[in-house]
C-alpha cells in the first residue's frame, strides 16, 4: 500500500553474458517491477490493418538492427538461440495468456521472414539475389553455378542452425 518497509536482501549470484558475450555475475534477489497490464481494445478494420502494419514494421527494423549489430560485432553471437530458446520462450509467452503468446508467434513469424529474405542462396534472399544478379548480367548464371552457390548457402544455414542450438545445449548445461 502506502506504507515503507526496509528489508534486507542478500542476493543470489547467476553466471550471465552482457550483450557483447563477456561473462558477468549477476545478483538476483527475485523481485521484479510488476508492469503494466495487458490491455485490448476493439478498434476497426482499417485501424487494425494500420496498426499491424506499424507493428510489423517496428519489428522489422529490431530484427533488422539485431542482425546488424550481430554482423558488426556490437552483439554477441552467443546471445543467438535456437529451437530451445524458441520452446522455452513460447512456453512461457503461453503462460502470460492468449495474447501474450499470439503476439509472440507473430513476432517470430516476421523474425523468420526477415531471415528469409537475407542474400543466402537457397533462400528466398538469395533466388532474389540471383534475379537481380540475372538482370545486370543479361543472362541466367549456370545450373553448375546455382547449384555451387546452392550448396555454399546451405552450408551458411546449417552452421547458423548449429551455432544457435549449440548456444541452447551450453546454455543449459553450463548455466551460462
Amino acid at each position: 500500500g502506502a506504507q515503507t518497509m526496509e528489508v534486507s536482501l542478500t542476493p543470489t549470484v547467476a553466471k550471465d553474458r552482457d550483450a557483447t558475450g563477456k561473462r558477468v555475475a549477476i545478483g538476483r534477489v527475485g523481485a521484479a517491477p510488476v508492469g503494466p497490464k495487458y490491455v485490448s481494445e476493439r478498434v476497426g478494420a482499417g485501424e487494425a490493418v494500420v496498426s499491424g502494419a506499424r507493428a510489423t514494421w517496428g519489428m522489422v527494423t529490431f530484427v533488422s538492427d539485431i542482425l546488424r549489430r550481430l554482423v558488426t560485432g556490437q552483439l554477441s553471437a552467443r546471445n543467438m538461440g535456437g529451437l530451445l530458446s524458441i520452446g522455452e520462450a513460447s512456453g512461457e509467452t503461453a503462460a502470460l495468456g492468449l495474447e501474450i503468446w499470439l503476439g509472440f508467434l507473430a513476432a517470430f513469424s516476421v523474425n523468420l521472414a526477415v531471415l528469409n529474405l537475407l542474400p543466402i542462396p537457397i533462400l528466398d534472399g538469395g533466388h532474389l539475389m540471383f534475379l537481380a544478379f540475372e538482370a545486370v548480367r543479361g543472362r541466367p548464371l549456370s545450373v553448375e553455378a546455382r547449384v555451387r552457390l546452392s550448396q555454399v548457402g546451405l552450408a551458411i544455414v546449417v552452421a547458423l542452425m548449429l551455432w544457435a542450438n549449440g548456444n541452447d545445449v551450453v546454455r543449459i548445461l553450463f548455466n551460462r
